[in-house]
Formats: structure tokens, sequence, C-alpha cells
């Protein structure tokens, strides 16, 4: 998932996801660049609702990583 976090709520709201969930942040947390999270399958529509009931912008890079891996791999 590709997260563009445009305020400094965002980033709190973001920073603080990634400490009580098992939300994996690539890079570090910076205003008004995109970040690219790993999320288990698991929790992804709650983030996605989290995210979007905060008006924080993201897209869906991939739903399943290892298919991506293989084919890449391969």
């Amino acid at each position: 998932m590709r997260i563009w976090p445009r305020t400094d709520d965002a980033i709190e709201e973001l920073r603080i996801l990634s400490e009580q969930s098992r939300v994996q942040l690539w890079l570090p947390l910076v205003k008004n660049m995109s970040l690219d999270v790993v999320v288990p399958p698991s929790i992804a529509p709650d983030l996605k609702d989290i995210l979007q009931e905060r008006d924080i912008e993201f897209s869906v890079l991939s739903t399943d990583i290892e298919v991506g891996l293989k084919v890449i791999c391969a």
C-alpha cells in the first residue's frame, strides 16, 4: 500500500498505527512524501477504513506480494 500523508495529523495517525498494529513502514514518515507499507491481509480492510475516515490518501499497490515476487523471480 502506498500512503501520502499530507498533514501533521496524518503523520501522527500513521505513527500511532505503526506502533499499535502490524503495519510495517518502509520509509520514514515525511509530510507530502509517499510512504510504502506492508499490511497483512487480515488488517488491510480495517486500515483502508481508517485511512478513508481520516482523509489520508492511499492506493493499493499489490493485493498479494508473494505472487508478485514469484513473477519477478521466475
